[in-house]
């Protein structure tokens, strides 16, 4: 499952990008920090879910994840809200 979250007003909170020749290069913010921070410690909240990959952007953040507990009996439900700023 692939989820992406925007910061408020899709504003660039989260760090900021500075273009080179070669490449180019994030810089995380302290709120950049905070996230990387919070998501690895997101499998000991989460034992059913795989965190396969976690991109932080200047002004959203990337989530990949995988459910992989066999017992079915868990019900698997995602609640998606859409806030309009």
């Amino acid at each position: 499952m692939l989820l992406q979250f925007p910061a408020f007003k899709k504003r660039s909170i989260f760090g900021k990008i500075s273009i080179g020749k070669l490449e180019n290069t994030f810089h995380p913010s302290p709120f950049g920090h905070i996230l990387r921070s919070t998501y690895l410690e997101l499998p000991e909240r989460f034992p059913d879910f795989d965190f396969l990959h976690f991109v932080v952007m200047p002004n959203h953040i990337h989530l990949l994840l995988l459910r992989h507990s066999n017992d079915q009996s868990i019900p698997f439900q995602v609640s998606l809200v859409r806030i309009n700023h």
